[in-house]
C-alpha cells in the first residue's frame, strides 16, 4: 500500500493541468483566429488536409488514403488555376470530362471560364458529400430502429454507413474550406478586396457578387 500512496494526488494534478492546457489552447486559438483570420485559417486546413492522412498512413488505412490522394490530385488542380496570375481565359467548364468534344472553350475573353471550372468542382463537391452524408446517416436510423437487420447483416451495414458518413463529412467540411481559399484568391486576382461585407464582396461592385 505504500508504494501506492500519493497517487490520487499526482492523478488529481495530472487532471488539473490537462484542463489547464485545454483552456489556455482554447483561448490562445481565438486570439490567433482575431488577430490574424487568414494565418489561422490557412494552419488550420493545412492541418485538416494532412493530419488525417498521416494518421491513415501509420496506421496502414489504405482506403482512406486512395479517396484521399484523388481528392488531392483533383483540388490541387483546382487550386493552381485558381491561383494563376492572370487567371487563364480558356480554361475548359468541364476539365475532368473524358471526351475532349464535350469540354466548352469560351470565345469571351476575361476570367470567367476559370471561375465556373473552378466553381463546378465545389459545386459538385458539396452536393455529392451532401448525397453521401444524408444516405448514410438514414441508413444508420434504419439500422438502429432495426429494419435493416431484416434484409441483411445489420453491423456490416452500419459499419459501412458510419464509413461514408465519416467521409462525406470530412471532404465536405474540406472543400468548403479550400472553396473559401480559391474565392479569396480570384478576388484578389481580379483586384477585388474581399473584407467589406461579411460574405467578402465588395459593396459597390454588384457585379462581382458571385464571389460570396
Amino acid at each position: 500500500m505504500k508504494e501506492h500512496e500519493g497517487h490520487d494526488e499526482m492523478h488529481a494534478e495530472m487532471l488539473l493541468i490537462l484542463f489547464v492546457i485545454l483552456i489556455l489552447s482554447q483561448v490562445l486559438l481565438l486570439v490567433w483566429r482575431k488577430q490574424s483570420p487568414r494565418t489561422h485559417h490557412n494552419a488550420t486546413l493545412l492541418g485538416l488536409w494532412f493530419f488525417p492522412a498521416g494518421f491513415s498512413l501509420y496506421w496502414e488505412y489504405s482506403r482512406f488514403l486512395v479517396f484521399w490522394f484523388g481528392f488531392s490530385i483533383l483540388n490541387s488542380y483546382i487550386i493552381y488555376i485558381a491561383s494563376r496570375k492572370p487567371l487563364a481565359q480558356g480554361t475548359p467548364r468541364y476539365p475532368f470530362s473524358s471526351s475532349p468534344s464535350s469540354w466548352h472553350l469560351s470565345d469571351k475573353t476575361g476570367p470567367l471560364p476559370s471561375l465556373r471550372t473552378v466553381y463546378k468542382w465545389f459545386y459538385l463537391l458539396f452536393y455529392l458529400c451532401y448525397g453521401v452524408g444524408l444516405l448514410s446517416f438514414f441508413i444508420i436510423i434504419l439500422d438502429v430502429a432495426g429494419v435493416v437487420s431484416l434484409f441483411v447483416d445489420a453491423l456490416e451495414v452500419f459499419q459501412v454507413s458510419i464509413m461514408t458518413f465519416y467521409y462525406a463529412l470530412y471532404f465536405g467540411v474540406l472543400g468548403r474550406d479550400f472553396a473559401d481559399m480559391c474565392s479569396d484568391q480570384m478576388a484578389s486576382t481580379l483586384g477585388v478586396r474581399t473584407s467589406f461585407l461579411p460574405c467578402g464582396c465588395p459593396r459597390k461592385l454588384p457585379s462581382f457578387f458571385f464571389f460570396c
